[in-house]
């Protein structure tokens, strides 16, 4: 989908489109038009959740778990901004 889709629920058919409709249909229009647009907010957060997962399962295949026990040497790397000199 793009932006356009994803906000107003609808391919756009020109450069501008405006609906003309009475009003009494816009109320029940606009109700309507609410409802598909929390619908389809709720499915695509359901959609980048569901990448993220997909994402966050292949990542953690190459990643290593390293345990170190009391005692063993390890070797760091601080950035000089990260040291505080104040006592």
């Amino acid at each position: 989908m793009g932006p356009f889709e994803v906000i107003h629920c609808y391919k756009p058919r020109k450069p501008l489109y405006l609906p003309l409709m009475s009003h009494v249909r816009v109320f029940e229009s606009a109700m309507s038009f609410a409802h598909r647009v929390q619908d389809l907010h709720v499915e695509i957060t359901k959609q980048i959740q569901a990448s993220n997962a997909q994402y966050k399962l292949r990542d953690d295949l190459h990643r290593r778990h390293n345990k170190f026990n009391v005692g063993d040497y390890v070797m760091i790397w601080i950035r000089p901004e990260q040291i505080s000199f104040d006592n």
